[in-house]
């Protein structure tokens, strides 16, 4: 006979997820604070995740305190946006994130530096390695999608769309002997084949999508 497993999801009184039950039986128990901030997950067997929060107002810094019982500590430090600034590991910071306009730059624990790269409508456009090595986005702007993606080593990957932004082809290791593309269509906006074709080494195939009457997938 074929078994079921099932997930239980259990939710409080203001509709927050208080309690996972797993198919083995295994539960998470999840509390929140008056903020709505989640408190601690901790499982049947008394092991957990516990999270403090608090408002630094000299640096005006946001600040999280993420401890287990197992006694790892990471500390996450925030900006007044919500956006992460340091992050650090039983007191060893791990990651350090500066703004330099739009980009970022990162410092990880060994001093390794990486900037990331933003356009005026936030895609991350190009990335610089501490070894010199970079990877650079191209976007187009109707969608705000991706068309080009170059990576560390030079591949580029190519990506097109439909007039209603739907992704119908991308080329992967473009303008080289391995190239290869996958092809998409569509009907009422939904995916209803992928066709992959390339050089010798790679298999030519269709995958056909089916979906419902209520237009859910249908495997």
């Amino acid at each position: 006979d074929a078994m079921l497993y099932e997930t239980l999801y259990e939710y409080n009184t203001s509709g927050q997820l208080s309690k996972i039950t797993y198919p083995e039986g295994r539960q998470d128990i999840i509390s929140y604070d008056s903020g709505n901030n989640v408190t601690e997950v901790v499982n049947s067997e008394g092991n957990g995740t516990f999270f403090q929060y608090d408002y630094e107002k000299v640096g005006k810094e946001y600040y999280a305190r993420i401890t287990t019982t197992s006694g790892k500590i990471k500390e996450v430090y925030y900006d007044r946006d919500g956006e992460t600034e340091q992050i650090d590991i039983n007191g060893r910071t791990i990651k350090k994130i500066v703004k330099d306009g739009r980009d970022e730059i990162i410092t990880d624990e060994k001093g390794n530096i990486t900037r990331k790269e933003y356009d005026e409508w936030d895609n991350l456009t190009r990335i610089v390695y501490s070894d010199g090595s970079e990877e650079t986005y191209g976007y187009e702007h109707k969608f705000n999608r991706i068309t080009k993606q170059t990576d560390q080593n030079g591949n580029i990957t190519e990506y097109q769309y439909d007039s209603k932004g739907n992704l119908t082809q991308k080329t992967e290791a473009s303008g080289t002997a391995s190239e290869r593309t996958t092809t998409y269509t569509y009907e009422n906006d939904q995916l209803t084949s992928a066709t992959i074709q390339g050089d010798a080494n790679t298999i030519s195939a269709t995958t056909a999508y089916t979906y419902d009457t209520n237009g859910r997938h249908q495997f």
